[in-house]
């Protein structure tokens, strides 16, 4: 099996408070949750349960807060915003020790008890939440793409391009027919 191209962004602490613009892809950047009409995206019960889940990011890593989403047919992108301290950034939760059954939320005090909440972790646990709520194996791709937002503009650039994206969709670069 060939050795894939490390894209991450060489000696930097994922874990460091931060913001980071993530996008995640459908395996095969397959239409799974939802279609584009008239420039806004209406969701299937998969971008339901992919919505769901990227609002549900805070209860289960009390150091990051979702700044600004968009759930497109094939693909997320993520605002996220990684605190050095748990109440920097709006509204944080505590995790309990059982889990909630209703909310099919998983147990997460041990992991954030033993390790850094990592960029990584989160999206490893978000792709993870989405599968398992919407019981469709292999539904992403292996990866996900991350870029570390540098500064204002930066972050002014890539939340125009969240909020646009809907509307823009026939030339979004993850556009398929």
């Amino acid at each position: 099996m060939p050795k894939r191209k490390n894209i991450r962004l060489q000696h930097y602490d994922y874990s460091n408070a931060g913001y980071y613009y993530i996008t995640i892809c459908t395996r095969n950047r397959k239409h799974l949750f939802g279609s584009v009409i008239d420039g806004k995206i209406g969701l299937s019960k998969y971008g339901e349960i992919a919505e769901r889940n990227i609002n549900s990011i805070p209860k289960h890593m009390n150091m990051v807060h979702v700044d600004k989403y968009v759930v497109m047919p094939n693909h997320v992108h993520i605002l996220l915003v990684v605190n050095a301290k748990p109440d920097v950034v709006g509204p944080r939760y505590i995790v309990a020790e059982t889990c909630d059954i209703l909310e099919r939320t998983p147990c997460m005090a041990s992991l954030q008890a033993k390790s850094k909440q990592t960029i990584s972790k989160t999206i490893q646990q978000y792709k993870a939440s989405v599968s398992r709520d919407s019981g469709v194996r292999g539904l992403w791709q292996a990866r996900f793409n991350d870029h570390v937002i540098r500064d204002e503009a930066d972050y002014l650039r890539i939340w125009q391009y969240i909020d646009n994206n809907s509307a823009k969709w026939a030339k979004d670069e993850y556009f398929t027919d």
